[in-house]
Order: structure tokens, then C-alpha cells, then sequence
């Protein structure tokens, strides 16, 4: 495991194609804050209602970023500190 700046990264190498691994997370109060108000927006309409709402007026450019992101171009939007899929 890596830690830098207070967030830790997982490495896995040479891993056997039977490879599983198991991570137990704990969420911190923002992020349980922030899905709390999504499963409320979840609640009062419907899916097809709540992504209208979340990508009405986002350019298609947006949601392209958003599904196609590659790792290179993502190091090179944010200065090399993340990756489409840091968690």
C-alpha cells in the first residue's frame, strides 16, 4: 500500500488470473453527507426525471469526459495527481 498526502493507494502485482481481493472502506462524513442527498433526489423522481435534471445542461463534451476519460489524459488535466479511476 502506498500513502501520500493522507490518502492510500493499493498496488497489485504479478497477480494469478484466480486473483480476488477483498476491501472493507469506511466512508468519511462528507461523502456519507453527499450519497444521503443523492438517494434523496433518488427518491422523489424517477431515474429517467434525475438524470434529465443532472445532465440537462451539460455539453456532450461533458458527458464524453465523463465515460471516456483515458488514465494519460486524465494525469494531464489534473498535473499528474489522479487517474480516471482513483477512489
Amino acid at each position: 500500500m502506498e500513502s501520500r498526502e493522507g490518502k492510500h493507494k493499493l498496488v497489485f502485482w504479478k497477480m494469478p488470473p484466480s486473483f480476488t481481493c477483498v476491501i472493507k472502506t469506511v466512508k468519511n462524513r462528507e461523502e456519507k453527507d453527499a450519497v444521503k442527498f443523492l438517494n434523496g433526489l433518488a427518491a422523489n423522481v424517477t431515474l429517467h426525471d434525475l438524470s434529465n435534471q443532472l445532465l440537462s445542461g451539460a455539453p456532450l463534451s461533458a458527458l464524453n469526459h465523463l465515460l471516456f476519460r483515458c488514465e494519460a489524459e486524465e494525469k494531464e488535466i489534473s498535473n499528474n495527481t489522479r487517474g480516471p479511476y482513483g477512489l
